[in-house]
């Protein structure tokens, strides 16, 4: 039979196998992370008009819902390992749901602080703990169970923004979309106390040490960050790229939208290569692709070559992290939670630092300047891939 076949065919299996109830928990943890994620940048403006806040005011709801994010992620994903997936998962979506139930019900703007980390802390860290559990089930599939809830997180991210312009272009107050965040945390919470999971496959453990002490791990979270670093910073942009460009925001929002449609398409075919090839080498080369694709950016004389570009660095970009993901599952099998919590950490540092040295760069010598930070950051990603080890698959 031939190798293509015979993927898909493993990929089926997967989808019909009896742990799919918790692939599918693991799926709708990463369509709800995506949603808060992308959501933010959309109710920002409407939480700045009901509280009557400045713009850098309301920047603080980036700050206390990523800062929340982080230390979520390292600490939640170390104690999966201790304490049991399960356990972590469920106090996960406990501070998830409970943090959505402050901003929906948010009187202040103390109110929506005081939940935003709450929220941004069990958003990231039930996304962290769920990816890991699925490694523990899927060890000699982890590679196609993780992309399949990267591919979930593509379409949360592309798909969440449309439907809140939507409700908003229809007068539905903010706060109402928390209340949904909410009461979704809550679903999950309950499908999850009562959903039994099932023994994970025996496998061979392999380990490169503590992820805290290891050469690998740092090696991975620099590329963790890099990687997320170009890629908020190319679509991060676009909107202000294009209002000077083009007088219009209007093709850079749409190209950043065609970016996460890419990116979704993308990461659902990455599930049928992703265990035919070697992890390192595949991520090396979509990297450099990626450079290639995003390096003419500010070049771009007309809007279609822009949504053309969207739609190739979206593809090129798109299996990355799950890339990273696998590889930090396959050096790290007895602190699989710990090490993908600093691979998410690490992500979001670089989706928060990049992008603000493009900005800088943008306000201080232009945008042929500020973009050139995603092409410089994936060639980094393509290097550092070439310089970690290659490590032998779990059989």
């Amino acid at each position: 039979m031939p190798e293509a076949e015979q993927t898909f065919g493993r990929t089926i299996t997967l989808l019909t196998d009896r742990r799919m109830p918790s692939l599918l928990v693991g799926c709708a943890v990463n369509l709800l992370y995506a949603s808060f994620v992308a959501g933010i940048a959309v109710v920002k403006p409407h939480v700045e008009s009901t509280f009557h806040l400045s713009n850098a005011a309301g920047g603080q709801l980036f700050l206390f819902s990523f800062g929340g994010t982080t230390l979520g992620v390292l600490l939640c994903g170390a104690a999966s390992d201790k304490y049991g997936r399960k356990r972590v998962l469920l106090l996960s979506m406990l501070l998830f749901a409970a943090g959505a139930f402050l901003l929906g019900t948010a009187h202040n703007f103390v109110q929506v602080l005081m939940g935003s980390p709450l929220l941004g802390g069990g958003a990231g860290a039930m996304q962290t703990v769920a990816n890991a559990g699925l490694t523990d089930l899927f060890p000699r599939r982890k590679e196609q169970a993780l992309s399949i809830t990267q591919f979930m997180y593509g379409a949360g991210a592309f798909i969440g923004p449309i439907v809140m312009l939507s409700l908003f272009r229809h007068n539905v107050p903010w706060p109402l979309f928390y209340q949904g965040m909410c009461a979704l945390g809550v679903g999950l919470l309950l499908i999850q106390a009562v959903l039994r999971v099932p023994d994970a496959e025996a496998h061979a453990v392999v380990n490169a040490g503590s992820p805290w002490r290891s050469h690998s791990m740092l090696l991975l979270g620099l590329m963790a960050l890099l990687y997320s670093g170009a890629e908020v910073a190319y679509w991060g942009e676009l909107p202000n790229f294009t209002k000077t460009a083009f007088h219009s925001d209007a093709p850079g929002t749409l190209a950043v939208s065609f970016f996460w449609l890419a990116m979704a398409v993308g990461r659902f075919f990455t599930g049928f290569i992703i265990t035919r090839y070697s992890l390192r080498r595949m991520m090396a080369v979509m990297m450099l692709a990626a450079c290639i694709v995003v390096l003419p950016a500010s070049f771009l004389a007309t809007e279609y070559a822009l949504l053309l570009q969207s739609v190739l660095a979206g593809l090129t970009m798109a299996g990355v992290f799950s890339i990273l993901l696998s590889l930090a599952a396959e050096r790290f099998s007895q602190d699989i939670g710990a090490a993908l919590g600093v691979i998410a950490a690490s992500a979001g540092a670089g989706g928060a630092l990049l992008p603000w040295i493009a900005s800088m760069l943008a306000t201080d010598s232009g945008w042929h300047a500020a973009l050139l930070v995603a092409p410089v950051s994936a060639l980094l990603v393509a290097g550092l891939a070439m310089a970690l080890k290659e490590k032998a698959r779990t059989a």
